[in-house]
């Protein structure tokens, strides 16, 4: 059996990547609260073999990257002609996604072997159940064939994350957190569910490939509102500004949580959601400048949160929101160009900033869960995550140091590695677009920023003298494999995607579309990048690599103003906590008021008088039948004289005595 056999067979068992780990979490329930070690090795078996099958389909795509997309539906609710389906796609975008969100997802579960080992047996298998499901929940969500079987694993993926944030729900601040990322998203999700049935309203059918056939039918107005909310999903799952505020506070769940949900599942769903309605956004007139400019702010008010932490997971997750950003930037700039091409009578010209944006979804995928994980080694080792607890831990735990390095350097768009290339394709994006300078010097400047905080991070953590207690020591190898094969998975994946005619990812990404290759190389913003992110690290060296509490205590001084506002998260937390508290406490007590008084009041005055004229009657039974025949007698002479006196206003048919 060749390698096209191999990968054919792949396809047509696709409904196996979400099914295993599904089962996986399936069979720990039954059988991993009793067997500890089984629970581990049932859920890495699931999302591990989930790999293989996902492995066998990217091959299967590569060798044929032009070739139709391959659907399996079923009809899951059919009323008159209304049918809505569930079903499965595999393209191109398919085929990357869950080949990463797979092999990211294997390397994390593998690590949280070691991680969590000190959990009590029913945590420890409760904790494999609930990553299984969450990684089946993505899975689907990504191979999905229309926007209503995306949603039901969307919202599946809101309930994962929802039980691993909170995972530790004996902690108030744990439980609150994970309230927190459930409540906030419902906002950006009721939009979504808004827009999947306007658009079905519209179309009758929310497949993928059918709604980009009758898009022309639709109307600009149309399109641009079904983006818009589209788009409000994703700013809820992908934490983009105002909706940002849960990603922070989901740190509160174990680490190897915070790497799956920031490198391959919660947030990148949204922007997953937004380069798979790409054509939608396309044909949208004013819906992708306003994706890009939200981007931007996300990207820069996130950097600047970022600069000022203490706790090395809440710099990752600042980190990622801001990166988030980046991509929205990327996807929205595209999609505005290509809507500025096709309303010029032009064919779609958008293809540069739709592989930008979806290879930094792929590269940050792998350096975000390595940093995360090895912020999680660090963790596990000192037991705190502030890092002025830490220092020094670059030769105490030689492994972690220098992977994380290698996350950094990627991060802060360090050639060769990986972020290098996808972050200058995304700038690359912004300077098409002249008309709107702004979104290339936000793209400029958070280029420094994030090499900035990260290398602060870095120095503070690995360098310089240990500041905390005990005796930190490397991990075991459980927990350090996974990070050497991420650092090296980080240090190479990014020749894929490498400018103009070599950009093998943005060849097979496009393929049988606009080629990436038609677009110009400028290697000027490339220089400015390279330039800014060495000024970032060379700033984040001269404070805090000697004498680093001085240097920051001189800085809160000097930039108090600023240093306040970013630390208070530019009020933002507060601003939510105020319309919470002034708005929808009040609009709350409101309805509960309409409810006891009015709603309840109505049905309890019903039940209050048929209870009180049925006391009264109740005197009335005497037993004597004469007595009751001339009740009944008394009452048909009223009812006849009431329907003879109506009769005179109205037409009563059948009434025999009616005038």
């Amino acid at each position: 059996m060749n390698l096209i056999d191999l990968s054919s067979m792949a396809m047509k068992d696709v409904w196996l990547i979400p099914l295993l780990p599904f089962l996986a979490f399936i069979l720990i329930l039954v059988t991993g609260v009793k067997l500890r070690k089984i629970s581990s090795y049932i859920s890495i078996l699931g999302i591990f073999l989930a790999f293989v099958v996902s492995a066998g389909v990217l091959i299967g795509r590569l060798l044929s990257p032009e070739a139709d997309p391959y659907q399996i539906f079923v009809n899951w609710i059919t009323y008159k002609d209304a049918t809505i389906q569930l079903g499965l796609l595999v393209d191109n975008l398919s085929a990357i996604m869950v080949f990463f969100i797979t092999l990211v997802a294997t390397l994390i579960q593998v690590y949280s072997i070691g991680y969590m080992d000190h959990e009590k047996d029913g945590g420890f298998a409760r904790y494999f159940a609930y990553m299984s499901l969450f990684a089946a929940s993505m899975l689907g969500l990504v191979l999905a064939n229309n926007l209503f079987s995306l949603y039901i694993c969307w919202e599946l993926v809101g309930l994962s994350s929802y039980l691993l944030i909170g995972f530790w729900y004996q902690k108030k601040s744990a439980a609150d957190a994970a309230k927190k990322a459930f409540v906030v998203t419902r906002f950006g999700d009721l939009g979504l569910l808004i827009g999947i049935v306007f658009l079905y309203f519209l179309t009758g059918t929310t497949n993928f490939i059918e709604v980009r056939d009758l898009l022309p039918t639709l109307g600009a107005v149309n399109v641009t509102i079904i983006a818009l909310l589209i788009f409000s999903g994703a700013v809820g799952k992908s934490a983009q500004f105002p909706l940002h505020v849960w990603l922070p506070d989901a740190m509160e769940g174990p680490t190897p949580v915070s790497a799956l949900i920031h490198a391959a599942t919660m947030v990148a769903a949204g922007v997953y959601l937004v380069a798979r309605t790409f054509p939608i956004f396309e044909a949208a007139p004013t819906a992708p400048i306003i994706v890009a400019y939200i981007g931007a702010v996300t990207a820069l008010i996130a950097a600047c949160m970022a600069v000022v932490q203490v706790d090395i997971k809440r710099v990752l997750a600042y980190s990622t929101i801001s990166q988030l950003g980046y991509m929205m930037m990327a996807l929205g700039a595209g999609a505005y160009i290509g809507a500025m091409a096709v309303s010029h009578g032009g064919a779609s010209a958008g293809t540069q900033g739709y592989v930008a944006g979806t290879f930094h979804l792929v590269t940050h995928a792998f350096f975000k869960a390595l940093l995360f994980l090895c912020a999680g080694s660090a963790i596990h080792a000192v037991m705190s995550n502030d890092m002025w607890g830490m220092g020094g831990l670059g030769k105490k735990m030689p492994v972690t140091g220098l992977t994380f390095l290698v996350g950094a350097l990627a991060i802060s768009g360090i050639p060769p590695f990986s972020g290098f290339f996808s972050k200058d394709e995304i700038i690359a994006t912004m300077t098409s677009i002249p008309q709107h300078p702004i979104l290339m010097i936000i793209a400029f400047l958070v280029v420094f920023m994030t090499a900035y905080y990260m290398f602060r991070a870095y120095y503070l953590t690995f360098c310089g003298e240990y500041r905390g207690e005990g005796a930190p020591h490397e991990n075991p190898r459980v927990m350090t494999w996974p990070l050497v094969i991420l650092a090296a998975i980080t240090v190479v994946v990014g020749f894929v995607g490498m400018p103009g005619d070599a950009n093998m990812f943005g060849n097979f990404l496009t393929a049988g579309g606009p080629h990436i290759s038609e677009h110009v190389v400028s290697f000027t913003p490339m220089i400015i990048s390279l330039i800014l992110a060495l000024a970032g690290i060379s700033t984040a060296f001269a404070f805090y690599y000697k004498r680093p509490q001085e240097n920051e205590a001189l800085l809160k001084k000097r930039f108090s103003l600023l240093w306040t506002l970013f630390d208070k998260k530019f009020y933002m937390d507060d601003f939510w906590e105020w319309i919470v508290r002034n708005i929808l406490f009040l609009a709350a007590r409101v309805a509960e008021f309409i409810d006891n008084y009015f709603i309840d009041g109505v049905v309890n005055l019903t039940g209050y008088l048929i209870g009180a004229a049925g006391d009264r009657l109740r005197y009335e039974e005497s037993g004597k039948v004469q007595q009751y025949a001339l009740m009944i007698v008394i009452f048909l002479f009223v009812t006849g004289l009431g329907l003879l006196a109506l009769s005179r206003f109205i037409n009563i048919p059948n009434i025999p005595f009616g005038g």
